[in-house]
């Protein structure tokens, strides 16, 4: 069974991620749109319909959260899936506050990636 593809933007704090992020969601069949930073994003989130914007954090701060605060503004039907990769992520209170969806802790495994896409476009077509 083939999904349905989704425009997804993904934006991270370094190009690494991004691509990794990107790769995985490019095998799913999906069309993944990568950021070059938060003012691209927010840029992109307001001319572009996605299905689903996807926000990486890899180093500590609150620029990712502030990110999705300001994503709820601009796109405010697109869901918003926070990803993090560091040892003490924000708590799902603090990403849902700032008007993500979904918290999903990275720890390498894309199959948990793709169930968090689905859960989040479920009924989206593109």
């Amino acid at each position: 069974m083939r999904l349905i593809q989704k425009r997804i933007l993904c934006v991270a704090d370094n190009e690494g991620s991004c691509l990794i992020l990107t790769t995985w969601l490019k095998r799913e069949g999906h069309r993944v749109l990568a950021a070059a930073g938060p003012e691209d994003a927010l840029r992109r989130a307001a001319a572009v319909r996605f299905e689903l914007i996807v926000v990486y954090q890899r180093l500590p701060g609150e620029v990712a959260l502030r990110l999705c605060t300001e994503l709820r503004t601009r796109a405010p039907e697109t869901p918003v899936l926070f990803i993090s990769s560091i040892h003490v992520p924000p708590t799902r209170e603090q990403v849902v506050a700032a008007g993500a969806q979904e918290l999903l802790v990275d720890d390498g495994d894309d199959g948990k990636l793709v169930a968090a896409v689905l859960r989040l476009t479920d009924g989206r077509g593109a």
